[in-house]
């Protein structure tokens, strides 16, 4: 009995599918088709058009700001452009820009841009610290004095009231002598052979950020370097510059760089802080030398200045963090590095 049933229901599958051909036989004549290919051509169609039309529709959502822009136009986290000079040589030191777009105003020069060039000539690296002088005058130094004593001592303990003035009085009159006397004064100074004494002190005014500026000379050898070499110049002035906002009333911050060594040069030379801005930009297409340039139109001869600053001052603890290498002892040496070759 069980082998009966089998048989009727593999008889069963066995109509249904020469029915189900006879179906689509019929609707191909009906549609005066020639193959099953033509099916197949207009079935693609149809989903090549479902699918334009989701993709628009998912377009016009994320311009009305109904899908979250955020993930609408996030970068992966990672992922950067990468631009380079000399475009086919693998050079042992690199000098590295890299743009990032910490505060997200710049999103429309997202992904990050990191540009590797060679080591240009001329890495000075200048620090200075200001100072300011003043005239302190003749009290305060009578302050200074009465409260130490010309021994070291310290005159003002246990002195009040007219202890105190009396001892100011003695130093003021000595230090000012016949000064308060004007010119009658000068010159009984000039004939006991002395001058008053200015009394200036030097004060701790400023650290002012630091400047640097590269200069580089690109010469391509190829058509995708020249290409590179555009590219470069462009990614360094669209950086540079600030774009407008809200009918150009405001102007909105660019990109900061951060500038560091690639290659065993890196923990040998002093570095950057990061957070730098690019003040000045200037580019020769003559190289300064007679025009030329390809076939194509490209220059064969470019040359680029940079002049960048830094924005945070560099304090003791900024030049040990990031100015030089993480790894140096305390007198700037470099530790487990041996003596090296010039040029390796």
């Amino acid at each position: 009995m069980a082998s009966i049933n089998k048989i009727l229901d593999k008889v069963g599958e066995a109509k249904e599918a020469y029915n189900t051909l006879k179906g689509i036989s019929a609707s191909l004549k009906g549609k005066n088709y020639t193959s099953a290919n033509d099916a197949l051509g207009e079935l693609r169609e149809k989903a090549k058009a479902e699918l334009d039309k989701r993709r628009n529709s998912i377009k016009a959502l994320s311009k009305s700001g109904t899908l979250t822009p955020r993930l609408a136009k996030q970068t992966p986290q990672g992922k950067f452009t990468i631009l380079k000079f000399p475009f086919e040589e693998t050079l042992p030191n690199a000098i590295v820009f890299r743009a990032e777009d910490t505060a997200s105003r710049n999103s429309e020069l997202l992904p990050d841009i990191k540009i590797e060039l060679y080591i240009p000539d001329g890495l000075n690296q200048n620090s200075s610290v200001t100072y300011e002088t003043a005239d302190i005058g003749a009290m305060s130094a009578a302050v200074a004095t009465a409260a130490k004593g010309e021994d070291g001592t310290d005159n003002l303990t246990g002195v009040s009231g007219s202890g105190l003035i009396k001892n100011l009085a003695e130093r003021f009159a000595r230090q000012t002598g016949e000064a308060a006397l004007g010119d009658a004064g000068k010159l009984i100074n000039k004939v006991a052979g002395k001058a008053a004494n200015p009394l200036r002190e030097t004060f701790l005014k400023d650290v002012p950020f630091r400047t640097f500026d590269f200069s580089w000379t690109f010469q391509p050898k190829s058509f995708k370097e020249a290409q590179e070499v555009q590219k470069i110049i462009t990614a360094f002035r669209l950086r540079m510059l600030p774009k407008t906002a809200e009918n150009d009333l405001f102007l909105v911050y660019p990109p900061q760089w951060n500038i560091k060594y690639k290659g065993p040069i890196q923990d040998k030379v002093e570095g950057y802080l990061p957070g730098m801005i690019i003040t000045g930009m200037n580019v020769d297409y003559t190289g300064g030398q007679k025009f030329t340039a390809f076939a194509d139109g490209y220059p064969t001869r470019i040359t680029m200045g940079l002049n960048l600053t830094e924005t945070k001052i560099l304090s003791r603890q900024n030049y040990r963090e990031f100015a030089i290498g993480k790894d140096w002892d305390i007198e700037g040496v470099a530790r487990n590095t041996g003596p090296q070759k010039p040029g390796t």
